[in-house]
């Protein structure tokens, strides 16, 4: 079956029997629930797709009082941590502290790396602010960790993979976009029921606008609209869906009038 979208690259690794292992969690829920919706059996067990954290987790030392971090819970302390006001003055610019919460995704993602950037030799390479708070953020996270009896599974050493999870083929999908993919794959020796399957070039795949606003983004969508207009497109042809249309429908009729584009709810 050729891939000609991304929901057919995960259906197909769905059908030829995987376990697909997902970047996060609700990218595993969304493309399980897909699936069942789309697909011509119309249903698949939920433990077909986990995400990468749960599937490294395999490898680890079992925690008998632990739980595994995850996405949710880094995101959960660097927000702690920004309300507590940390002076992280190298990766948070103190001059425009209204801009930290921007930052908040970006910092969640440097967590489980911190093991390994906080190594002597790696700091010694660093300037020493960065340096210095690269150590104090990771020490905050595992003080974080400990205190909510959780631990951080990036941070562990690998293992076999335990006997109730042999037998079955794993696929990790995107995963171009899973920084320790690759690294695990590798400590792993290459295993034979492991394959990494990168995100596929998709033809004529459709650009991604990018926006300050959602006032420059209707605007846009609105000159597209009148630009197909004058092409002959009829305008019952048209259609402009959006996620929250009790706000922006203030804007999105002002901006037709503006632009003499039909609008019609």
């Amino acid at each position: 079956m050729s891939v000609h979208t991304k929901r057919s690259y995960v259906h197909q690794a769905f059908e030829q029997g995987y376990v697909c292992v997902f970047p996060t969690e609700a990218a595993a829920r969304s493309y399980l629930l897909d699936y069942a919706l789309q697909s011509k059996t119309g249903a698949i067990l939920k433990e077909r797709a986990i995400s990468f954290d749960t599937f490294r987790s395999y490898f680890l030392s079992r925690h008998e009082t632990e739980r595994p971090a995850n996405e949710l819970i880094r995101r959960l302390f660097v927000h702690q941590l920004l309300e507590e006001g940390a002076m992280l003055a190298s990766l948070l610019n103190p001059a425009y502290p209204e801009a930290n919460g921007r930052f908040a995704s970006y910092l969640a993602h440097l967590l489980p790396a911190l093991s390994e950037a906080c190594e002597e030799h790696v700091l010694s390479q660093l300037d020493s602010d960065l340096a210095h708070d690269l150590v104090v953020l990771y020490q905050r996270y595992t003080q974080f960790l400990a205190t909510h009896q959780l631990f951080e599974p990036r941070y562990e050493a690998v293992h076999e993979l335990p006997p109730s999870e042999r037998g079955k083929q794993y696929c990790i999908l995107f995963s171009d976009t899973v920084s320790e993919a690759q690294k695990l794959y590798e400590m792993l020796d290459r295993p034979a029921y492991m394959l990494l399957s990168p995100t596929p070039v998709l033809p004529d795949a459709l650009p991604l606008g990018v926006y300050d606003n959602h006032i420059q983004e209707i605007r846009s969508v609105i000159r597209s609209v009148r630009s197909l207009l004058e092409r002959g497109v009829g305008a019952h042809s048209i259609t402009i869906g959006c996620a929250r249309m009790e706000a922006l429908l203030p804007t999105l009729a002002e901006e037709a009038r503006r632009y003499d584009v039909p609008l019609s709810i």
